[in-house]
C-alpha cells in the first residue's frame, strides 16, 4: 500500500510539472468554407478534445449569428444538432454573417468550454438544417475581446487582447498544438499575445492561417475553457516599401530607355 501510494505522489507530481497541454482541452479548429450550388456556405470545423473524453457524457454546441446588418440587432441564437462521439461538424449560411461558436461537454466530472468565432458569405437565403432557433444562450464562460476591441480576422503582427470573468491565474496559449506563450492578466483584467510574422507564410496566399488556441484551467470548479482564432498572415503589416519603390522606380527607368530607344531607331511621323 505503501508504495502504491509513492507511486501516486510521484505521477501526480510529475503531471503537474508536465502541465497541461493542448491535447487536454476542448477546442475549435477551422477547417475550411465551401461554396454550395444554391449560393450557401458551408463552413467546416474540427471539434478537437482529450482522447478518453470520446464520446462525451454530455455534448452541446450553441451559436450567435451577428448578420451583416444593423449593428443594433440582437444576434440570433441557435442550437447545432450533434453526437456525443462527433469530432467535426459543418454549419450552412446563407448569408454574410459573424458567428460565435460555443460547445459545452462534460466527461467524468470535469466541464468542458470551447468558443471561436467564423465567417460566412453565403447568399442564399437559407437557413442550417440541423439547427434550432433559441430565444436566449446559456451563460457560459469563456474568453471575449477586451471592451473596445473590434474584430474582424486575426493576423500576425497585431496584438489579439482577450477577458474573462472567471480571472484564471494563467492563459497558455498554442499555435499548431505547440505552447508559444504564458499569458499573465494584466490590471484590467486581460490576457494579450501577439502572433509573431512567419516568413513562410508571408509567401503564402491570404486564404492560409495558423491556429491559434487560448486555453485555461480553473481546478477548483474541474472546468476548462478556450478560445480559437485562424491567424492569417499580415496584410500590410510587411510590405518592404523601400524595395518596392526601388523596383518600381528601375521599371520606370527601363520604360524610359526603351522608349527613348524606339524613338531614335523609328523616328515619330
Amino acid at each position: 500500500m505503501k508504495n502504491t501510494l509513492i507511486i501516486l505522489v510521484m505521477w501526480l507530481a510529475c503531471d503537474a510539472a508536465r502541465g497541461s497541454t493542448i491535447d487536454d482541452f476542448l477546442r475549435w479548429r477551422l477547417l475550411g468554407n465551401v461554396e454550395t450550388p444554391d449560393g450557401g456556405t458551408l463552413v467546416r470545423l474540427a471539434l478537437e478534445s482529450p482522447p478518453e473524453c470520446l464520446p462525451w457524457e454530455k455534448l452541446e454546441i450553441i451559436y450567435r449569428s451577428f448578420p451583416r446588418r444593423s449593428k443594433l440587432e440582437p444576434p440570433e441564437i441557435h442550437r447545432k444538432k450533434i453526437k456525443p462521439d462527433q469530432t467535426e461538424i459543418t454549419l450552412y449560411s446563407g448569408r454574410p454573417e459573424k458567428i460565435e461558436l460555443n460547445a459545452r461537454a462534460e466527461k467524468d466530472g470535469r466541464v468542458y468550454y470551447a468558443r471561436s468565432f467564423v465567417f460566412a458569405y453565403g447568399e442564399s437565403g437559407k437557413n442550417d438544417p440541423e439547427s434550432e432557433s433559441l430565444d436566449s444562450a446559456p451563460s457560459w464562460p469563456g474568453f471575449s475581446f477586451a471592451h473596445g476591441k473590434g474584430f474582424y480576422r486575426a493576423q500576425a503582427g497585431s496584438e489579439l487582447a482577450l477577458e474573462t470573468d472567471m480571472r484564471p491565474e494563467t492563459v497558455k496559449i498554442f499555435e499548431n498544438g505547440s505552447l508559444v506563450s504564458t499569458s499573465v492578466a494584466n490590471g484590467e483584467g486581460r490576457y494579450a499575445y501577439t502572433p509573431p510574422h512567419d516568413p513562410e507564410r508571408l509567401k503564402s496566399f491570404r486564404t492560409d492561417w495558423k491556429s491559434l488556441v487560448f486555453a485555461a484551467e480553473l481546478p477548483e470548479r474541474q472546468t476548462r475553457f478556450t478560445f480559437y482564432l485562424p491567424v492569417y498572415r499580415a496584410y500590410f503589416g510587411q510590405i518592404d516599401y523601400r524595395g518596392g519603390l526601388v523596383a518600381l522606380a528601375a521599371s520606370m527607368f527601363a520604360a524610359l530607355a526603351w522608349v527613348g530607344w524606339r524613338g531614335r531607331k523609328f523616328p515619330w511621323r
